[in-house]
């Protein structure tokens, strides 16, 4: 029988990757050694091995991780107790959360996968695609019509992921919208357009 990894084990994997995320996100996965990733953490090498066989492999628990995150916040979201359009705000809202609170995992999500070998990053493209699935057929319910338009349902959703994949370059917790602010804008601008965007005072937020 295979044994349970303790609760310390997973604490102790979670801190070299909460390291690997800031170290990867600064300097970039291919010049970041583990030599470096043990410094950071007060560590040997060796423990870092004994938790992980290689720099790849602590790229993909990361982004793996990351990921998973990101799609078991997406289900929780979209569950059908509101309409589609509080559905929408709701998933948008939740999402940016994490990307607000992960800011280096994001950063190494968008700028490292592909250091990862061809079978790891199919495996997280099949994560990734299940979470703008989910964005599609909810924008589906929201516009019916695509139905008939098979080739505009997936860039409809795209356009929409676009606008809040990228916030981690700008947007700043400490600046004057909320994440929370910032979300509902970005469901506003996407269902009504720019003349529809409800501008929010400062003293909002």
């Amino acid at each position: 029988m295979a044994r349970t990894r303790s609760a310390e084990y997973e604490d102790k994997q979670q801190s070299i990757l909460d390291g690997a995320a800031r170290l990867f996100a600064e300097r970039g996965f291919p010049k970041t050694t583990i030599e470096a990733l043990a410094k950071s953490l007060n560590a040997s090498k060796a423990w870092i091995y004994h938790y992980y066989d290689s720099k790849e492999a602590v790229l993909y628990a990361l982004l793996e991780g990351h990921v998973t995150r990101l799609l078991e916040t997406a289900r929780s979201a979209v569950t059908r107790d509101v309409a589609p359009e509080a559905r929408l705000r709701r998933l948008v809202r939740a999402l940016l959360e994490v990307y607000v609170d992960a800011v280096a995992e994001h950063t190494v999500l968008m700028n490292e996968r592909e250091a990862l070998p061809p079978h790891q990053r199919a495996e997280l493209r099949a994560l990734q695609t299940e979470l703008v699935d989910m964005f599609q057929d909810l924008i589906r319910e929201i516009r019916p019509e695509l139905d008939a338009s098979p080739a505009h349902r997936r860039p409809v959703a795209m356009m929409l992921m676009g606008m809040m994949n990228w916030t981690y370059t700008w947007f700043r917790p400490d600046g004057p919208l909320s994440a929370a602010q910032f979300a509902d804008m970005v469901v506003d601008l996407f269902l009504g357009g720019i003349a529809q965007l409800k501008i929010h005072e400062e003293n909002d937020k």
